[in-house]
This record gives structure tokens, C-alpha cells and sequence, in this order.
């Protein structure tokens, strides 16, 4: 003779209300420790890191300096560009020109490129980008081997708004970025007090 066999409910109604309460609090707790501004950081630096790549990657496998642009001048028509957009462009023959492999890159959310905290490897102009833009710009440059032609220079992303064509940026505890060490590589820092002041 067989036993009956008797169904357990999966969970009360209490038992899910404590559940769904206990994530929400965690949801909560997590968007707090993450704010927004943080993420948007993360964001940017991580799309600022895979330019720097293909910077690199160009200039080995060209056997000539790429050099990754950074558009610091202030343009009343097309504000969003300042800080904001960086392209990669590499040496010509000559040396003295410089030619656009990419297209611009527009960091996202509400990230922009630090220039003060920053160690950028020098201003530069250059003519015939895409849309008309001349600079100067900030670049970072890397050499035919692959390495930086500064032992170590590091990108500062921040948080900001831009007021009366300067740049301002909203706090510093909320900066993201990364070295970019002799090699080519880049270390993306951990906490903001880990960037150098000068």
C-alpha cells in the first residue's frame, strides 16, 4: 500500500514579503555606495582605456607615433566637445603631420577630462580633423615599440560642468582614471588619493 505524498508550500507570504524587503534594502545600500556619478566615471574611463589601446595597437603595427588627442578648446557652437571628445591620429612620414585613424569619441554620461590633474605629454595643433576642429589639444603618445613616450602620465576623469567656457569640476572625491606606464599599459586606479598632485 502506498503512502500518500503530501505537497509543502514553496514559501508564505511573509516569507516573500521578508525577502523582496531584504533586496530592497540591499538595492538601496548598493545605489548609495555606487551613486551615479561614480559609475558614469567608471564608464568613461573605461572607454577612455580602449582608445588608448588602439592608439598603441595603430602605432605598432605602423611602425610610426600614434598619439590619442584630447579636445580642450572651448567651442560656444558645440559646447558638449570640450573635454569630452578624443580621437587617436598617427605620424606621417614627414614627422611634422599628423593624419586621424579614428573617428572623435565622446565620453559618456557626464564625465570629462580633467586637464589640471591630468599629466598629459604635451599641447599640439593639428589640421584636417573631422568637423574642423585644430586644437590645440592635449595628446598622450605612444612609439613605433608600442611604448609611452612619458615614463608615466596618468588620465584624470571627473565629474563637472562647463560655466562660461571653463571647466568646473563638481568633486574630486568622485575621479576615475588610470597611468599609463612606459610600456604602454594602463593601471587604472583604485581610489581618487592614489592620483599624484602634480
Amino acid at each position: 500500500m502506498k503512502t500518500p505524498f503530501h505537497f509543502r508550500s514553496a514559501f508564505s507570504l511573509l516569507e516573500l514579503l521578508v525577502v523582496v524587503g531584504v533586496l530592497a534594502v540591499m538595492a538601496a545600500a548598493g545605489a548609495v555606495a555606487l551613486g551615479g556619478g561614480s559609475r558614469s566615471l567608471q564608464g568613461a574611463s573605461s572607454a577612455m582605456s580602449s582608445v588608448f589601446g588602439q592608439a598603441r595597437t595603430e602605432a605598432i603595427l605602423r611602425r610610426v607615433p600614434a598619439r590619442v588627442i584630447v579636445d580642450t578648446t572651448y567651442n560656444s557652437s558645440q559646447p558638449d566637445n570640450f573635454n569630452r571628445r578624443v580621437a587617436v591620429v598617427v605620424s606621417n612620414d614627414d614627422g611634422t603631420t599628423w593624419t586621424p585613424v579614428t573617428k572623435w569619441t565622446r565620453l559618456p554620461g557626464n564625465a570629462f577630462y580633467n586637464p589640471v590633474a591630468s599629466r598629459a605629454h604635451g599641447q599640439v595643433a593639428i589640421s584636417g580633423l573631422p568637423g574642423g576642429a585644430s586644437g590645440p589639444f592635449d595628446y598622450f603618445e605612444f612609439g613605433p615599440n608600442g611604448q609611452a613616450s612619458v615614463p608615466r602620465s596618468w588620465i584624470v576623469l571627473s565629474n563637472g560642468v562647463v560655466n562660461g567656457g571653463a571647466f568646473q569640476e563638481v568633486a574630486q572625491e568622485n575621479r576615475a582614471g588610470f597611468f599609463i606606464h612606459r610600456m604602454g599599459r594602463p593601471t587604472f586606479f583604485s581610489d581618487p588619493s592614489q592620483i599624484p598632485q602634480s
